[in-house]
């Protein structure tokens, strides 16, 4: 049985902090509330949350857990309140063995919850408010054949319109470089019950995202893209994989990443694992440029953030983003080279500079509203308007210490100018 629980979480309303708004500075995303997620439901405290769904105005945190019931948390973002889903699934036999019930993706609103484990995919259609159905299940991997561990589906859409998945995955980890295989973007048709097309766009220096270049590609209602990372070019599909147009630019800011040291590794190492990747290949603090983050902002609009190429900006968090619109006779370049810097030390925290870090916390887009998902002390914490950042980090970093870190939700407006 459905079950909704309504309880006095700590939520951030900023709007109702304030008797008079505090005038926003010229920002593109501009801090709207923090959830503290609770622990209520959450066994382990390393718990990553790094996928959600927004839909019928509600953002969903799917919760792990080794009993019998699906656990969602939830945020209203209209009426502002947040509480639980739980479903009872002790009358479900598995389909498929599920080793760990950590979800790869997932999707949930009024009609149905789609949950993609590493194992393999579940259906569920809402019969009513108190009842789910499954309708569909597709094992993808055998969890006992060790080879499938590195050809998994890492990513996936459902799209309940066409009642089809989309999938993402990499076959390059622990892979002989003679054997290089390509990126995979694949259909599967629920109706006929198979995999109906696939392309393998090839990915240009993929070991700088350490074979996981998940949050280069984004699945929209109308579009896909794909996205390089060591150099400006996006590829748009429509949604049967067909290429439409290629988005490419020098941006201002732009330095080319030096890709010298992974030609040097190639020759080196017949087999590049993951531990010489992110040993050899870390640029976080060297100069160069590149697309970390692509997603849609609506149908037809999507978001590039990427790096600054300057090693200071860098090293302090700053990032870039454009705005690109998608039309039947190509593109158009709508917002260019946009600054996002984090406030600095001495600056007084209020909502229009509250940090935002689409690198690291890859922002999911819902009309005017950006949901980022991060860890941290608490809502309460993070947020005081008014008191300088430093003793707003220095409160945080005394709480961590003493504390697990929390999950938090971040909502931001995106003032789109």
């Amino acid at each position: 049985m459905k079950k909704e629980i309504i309880f006095g979480f700590a939520i951030l309303n900023i709007a109702l902090l304030f008797c008079s708004k505090p005038q926003e500075k010229n920002s593109f995303f501009v801090l709207d509330t923090i959830i503290t997620l609770p622990n209520k439901y959450i066994s382990d405290v390393n718990y990553r949350i790094n996928s959600l769904s927004i839909n019928d105005g509600k953002v969903y945190i799917y919760l792990p857990t080794e009993n019998d019931s699906l656990i969602f948390f939830y945020y209203d973002i209209k009426k502002r309140f947040s509480s639980y889903l739980i479903f009872d699934l002790s009358w479900l036999t598995p389909p498929f063995e599920i080793a760990s019930p950590t979800c790869q993706s997932f999707f949930v609103d009024s009609a149905y919850v789609y949950l993609h484990f590493f194992e393999g995919v579940l259906l569920f259609k809402r019969i009513s408010n108190n009842t789910l159905e499954l309708i569909f299940a597709k094992e993808l991997v055998n969890p006992s054949d060790y080879r499938t561990y590195f050809h998994n589906y890492e990513k996936s859409w459902f799209d309940k319109q066409s009642f089809r998945i989309y999938f993402a995955r990499n076959y390059n980890l622990l892979v002989p470089i003679n054997d290089f295989k390509k990126t995979e973007i694949t259909i599967f048709d629920i109706n006929e019950n198979k995999f109906v097309k696939t392309i393998n766009p090839y990915f240009n220096c993929i070991e700088f995202t350490h074979f996981s270049p998940l949050e280069l590609i984004d699945v929209g209602n109308k579009f896909i893209v794909f996205a390089q990372t060591v150099e400006y070019q996006i590829e748009i599909y429509d949604k049967n994989l067909n290429k439409l147009f290629v988005a490419q630019r020098r941006p201002n800011t732009w330095i080319p990443t030096d890709t010298s040291k992974l030609v040097a590794l190639r020759s080196k190492y017949d087999t590049l694992y993951a531990s010489v990747i992110i040993r050899e290949l870390d640029d976080y603090d060297k100069p160069g440029s590149r697309i970390k983050v692509v997603r849609f902002v609506d149908d037809t609009t999507f978001a590039v953030f990427y790096t600054a190429s300057n090693t200071n900006e860098k090293i302090s968090n700053v990032s870039y983003f454009d705005l690109w619109t998608i039309s039947k006779n190509g593109l158009q370049l709508n917002l260019k080279d946009i600054k996002i810097s984090p406030p600095g030390p001495d600056e007084n925290c209020d909502i229009s500079n509250y940090p935002f870090y689409p690198l690291f916390n890859p922002p999911f887009f819902y009309y005017n509203e950006v949901v980022s998902i991060a860890t941290g002390s608490s809502a309460e914490i993070m947020f005081q308007p008014g008191k300088a950042y430093k003793e707003i980090r220095k409160e945080s970093n005394e709480y961590i210490i003493k504390n697990d870190l929390n999950p938090l939700i971040q909502l931001f407006k995106f003032k789109r100018k």
